[in-house]
């Protein structure tokens, strides 16, 4: 599909992944592609396949070892968690063994997200209504997931 195809389908997410820059989120995703897939059915890596990341539990993709930190943990990913954990992985969960230092620059990380949401199947899901309705795009602002 051609990179202006994608574009629009930036226009289903939420805010503020919706006014992401798609070239800029493939450029920022190279930085990733050296540790994950995103591909259907693709193989695991250094790290997991994120393909469907958005909507599962964390340290749950199938035949990937985790490290404790992340098997101990009990959350669902979603876009804000994901920004979060991109802002500073060591950080925000530490013991993990992701070793990249993040994605410093709020538009980076908003237009990588946006990509992973597009490219990963979000996108199509929330086009046909079928993503889980706390991620399809409302008028007020979504709340910070911990409901």
């Amino acid at each position: 599909m051609p990179a202006t195809s994608y574009q629009a389908a930036f226009d289903v997410l939420p805010a503020p992944y919706s006014q992401a820059d798609y070239s800029l989120g493939r450029r920022t995703f190279k930085n990733c592609q050296s540790c994950h897939t995103i591909t259907e059915g693709g193989r695991h890596s250094v790290g997991p396949n994120l393909h469907g990341i958005f909507g599962r539990t964390v340290g749950t993709a199938e035949g990937f070892q985790y490290s404790k930190a992340l098997e101990a943990e009990d959350f669902t990913w979603t876009p804000e968690r994901l920004e979060e954990w991109l802002d500073n992985p060591r950080g925000y969960l530490p013991g993990n063994r992701m070793t990249f230092a993040g994605v410093h620059r709020p538009a980076d990380r908003h237009a990588v997200i946006a990509y992973l949401m597009v490219e990963s199947g979000y996108a199509a899901e929330l086009e046909s209504g079928s993503a889980p309705q706390q991620y399809a795009p409302a008028s007020e602002p979504a709340g910070d997931g911990d409901e």
